[in-house]
């Protein structure tokens, strides 16, 4: 497998603190979704490890990524014909999903067809191979929620079915039922991870986000220019710290939970995270309010997740918010 240097030096300081080989060892895994970021990141991870066998779930299996050789222990198949693996099939981490606001407005069908329909497809097949899922799920799922204290997995949001933005969470709390009613009928082993925004290793330069808006600010030396008061309260989680909770859900976890997933230490304003990072990387840059605000905005959202139940069975996140930035500027050549 071809890494650059960056690539290796983070996946050698996560591998130093995360000790999965024996657990993958002679197993078998399948990963959707494996050309996204985190989709890639789990494959590399598990390439890494060496001694199991991994399927990559892509809607382009004629066309292997640039870190594929040979000699790689992983075999590509297409997106939606996951049920044609000839033999055993131990995990399923099933990360395949749209990720771009955007493509959630323009396209809501196709949103909701991918994740609802992909992830019964992949249910159906854990069912027959008797294997075990995670399920890539999001913190969206909480809906528009506000809140002085981060939020248990037992929380219940509210989201507007009216809103073709809605698409992705809805959606996606479709899936999390999918999972639970395979595994109150049928048994089928289900982990279901709720994820917060990911920045870092494998997150694309033209990112929607504002976490990336930010990057892109430093990188260009301009400004970040406001719509709103920037007074929206969000964390977020870098790419690695995502995987490991992952591989930890899987391997400590217990059958039919829910776990959150998130880095608590940069839960922050948007105007307050901005700020933080300019004057870490780039002291130039500034924040400033649009003359014409957003006509949208609909108020403060607030609320990280609490993620105490996956803490309690060995993970944590370990690269800090001024890491992942300098890691992401790195990774863009500044």
């Amino acid at each position: 497998m071809r890494l650059n240097d960056q690539e290796a030096k983070e996946f050698s300081r996560y591998l130093s603190f995360f000790d999965f080989a024996d657990f993958f060892k002679g197993r078998t895994v399948l990963v959707t979704g494996a050309n996204g970021m985190t989709g890639q990141a789990i494959i590399k991870w598990l390439l890494l490890l060496g001694g199991c066998k991994v399927f990559a779930s892509t809607r382009t299996p004629s066309m292997p990524p640039s870190y594929f050789e040979q000699t790689d222990d992983i075999r590509f198949v297409k997106f939606g014909e996951e049920g044609l693996i000839k033999g055993n099939i131990d995990f399923i981490f099933h990360a395949a999903s749209p990720t771009q606001r955007s493509f959630f407005v323009e396209n809501p069908v196709e949103t909701i067809e991918t994740i609802v329909n992909g992830t019964s497809n992949i249910l159906k097949l854990a069912k027959l191979k008797a294997a075990t899922v995670v399920f890539l799920s999001s913190c969206e799922v909480y809906g528009a929620a506000n809140s002085p204290e981060p939020l248990r997995e037992d929380f219940v949001g509210a989201i507007d079915s009216m809103n073709a933005r809605s698409s992705y969470p809805l959606s996606k709390k479709e899936a999390e039922l999918l999972c639970y009613a395979y595994h109150k009928e049928f048994g089928v082993d289900i982990r279901i991870v709720r994820i917060s925004a990911i920045q870092g290793l494998y997150q694309s330069y033209d990112s929607q986000r504002v976490e990336s808006e930010i990057l892109r600010c430093v990188l260009e030396s301009k400004n970040l220019v406001m719509k709103s008061d920037g007074q929206t309260k969000k964390s977020f989680v870098y790419t690695l710290d995502v995987v490991s909770g992952l591989f930890v859900a899987l391997a400590r976890g217990s059958a039919g939970d829910i776990y959150n997933l998130t880095n608590n230490d940069t839960f922050m304003t948007i105007v307050d995270l901005a700020q933080t990072v300019f004057s870490l990387f780039n002291p130039k840059c500034q924040v400033v309010f649009s003359s014409s605000p957003n006509a949208g905005f609909l108020g403060h959202l607030s609320y990280t997740q609490d993620t105490t139940k996956l803490r309690r069975i060995g993970w944590r996140p370990i690269t800090s918010l001024a890491e992942i930035y300098k890691i992401d500027i790195e990774r863009f050549g500044g």
